[in-house]
């Protein structure tokens, strides 16, 4: 019987599969060691997770915090999009993120199963690669584990993803979606948006992410240069901001947030997520405080917006960075200063 000691990286749970070799520094899992009792410890410490038989995981027995260890899994074949779903939809699908990794062996599955998550690309695996993503995650002390980074991820992707929906309930019934994305990582943020139903264009200002995201999401346009001024019929229904405004000089705020505003219609959404630090910190690196940043907003919008839902997320553990989500309808006319 394994066990895991403090700092292994990597956990592969291949169940009925007995044609599975456990690569260096990694630890397979048995059935003795799935039970619940036994399992809490090994993901406490896990920097990754690889599920090759996902029909006979226990997954009632992860919590919350275990949806943030990067995952690849294997899924069963023989099944269509929609058995898939109903048999692992609550259980593993709704939770997979952009850090995760997914093998399926038919395209019809895959696509269908693509288009209800809206899941990048490359997120699909061949078979082999399910084992190999183990080895790929190493478990590091450092802040920018990958296990961290989607856990911060997971903290603002729900936070955003109800006020989206929020959004999207207001919109006019019968209207086609529409979204203004900023952020560095774009292709992340993109999907937040179901591909079927959204006409959406993504700006990362490093041209080497918007080239990555246009190959993730080849039904959605990418750029890496502010938008011209949108005429009318190039107006968007929402428009979101991740991580895109806080760390550049105010007139680079003002010029970035002037070019997301204009195309957003009349009614629309504006949500603001950006990170902040707390007291002297701030001050020495030059971070706008959220009442700074709010200022900007105001003024970039030539007070044409109102603030609607304010939100304050902290990562557990990190007592120096919190991050703000901010929320704002346009105005047709601007609110009285």
């Amino acid at each position: 019987m394994s066990t895991l000691s403090v700092g292994a990286p990597a956990l592969l749970y291949a169940g009925r599969r007995r044609d599975v070799e456990t690569p260096s520094g990694s630890v397979l899992l048995n059935d003795w060691e799935v039970l619940p009792a036994r399992l809490r410890p090994m993901l406490d410490a896990a920097g990754a997770l690889a599920i090759l038989d996902p029909m006979s995981f226990p997954f009632e027995a992860l919590g919350e915090q275990d949806r943030s260890i990067p995952l690849a899994v294997h899924l069963p074949e023989g099944w269509t999009g929609e058995e898939v779903l109903t048999l692992l939809g609550n259980s593993l699908l709704e939770h997979l993120t952009p850090f995760d990794a997914v093998s399926v062996l038919s395209g019809e599955v895959w696509s269908s199963l693509r288009t209800r998550y809206s899941w990048p690309t490359r997120m699909r695996i061949p078979e082999p690669g399910v084992v190999a993503f183990v080895t790929d995650c190493p478990l590091e002390s450092a802040a920018d584990s990958r296990r961290r980074q989607k856990d911060m991820h997971r903290l603002l992707r729900n936070a955003a993803q109800h006020q989206l929906s929020a959004a999207r309930r207001a919109m006019p019934k019968g209207e086609s979606k529409s979204a203004l994305v900023f952020a560095e990582d774009i292709e992340q943020w993109a999907s937040l948006f179901s591909i079927a139903q959204t006409r959406l264009v993504g700006v990362s200002f490093d041209p080497g992410k918007a080239q990555f995201a246009g190959r993730s999401f080849p039904e959605w346009e990418f750029r890496s240069t502010l938008p011209n001024r949108a005429s009318d019929a190039e107006t968007v229904h929402i428009a979101l901001s991740v991580l895109s405004l806080s760390v550049h000089e105010r007139p680079e705020r003002l010029r970035r947030l002037a070019r997301l505003l204009h195309p957003l219609r009349v009614g629309g959404r504006l949500i603001v997520v950006e990170s902040f630090f707390d007291g002297y910190a701030a001050r020495s690196v030059g971070i706008p405080t959220p009442r700074e940043l709010l200022g900007d907003i105001r003024e970039a919008s030539v007070g044409h917006v109102v603030l609607e839902h304010v939100e304050s997320l902290r990562p557990a553990g990190d007592d120096l960075i919190s991050t703000g989500l901010f929320v704002f309808t346009k105005l047709g006319i601007p609110e009285r200063l």
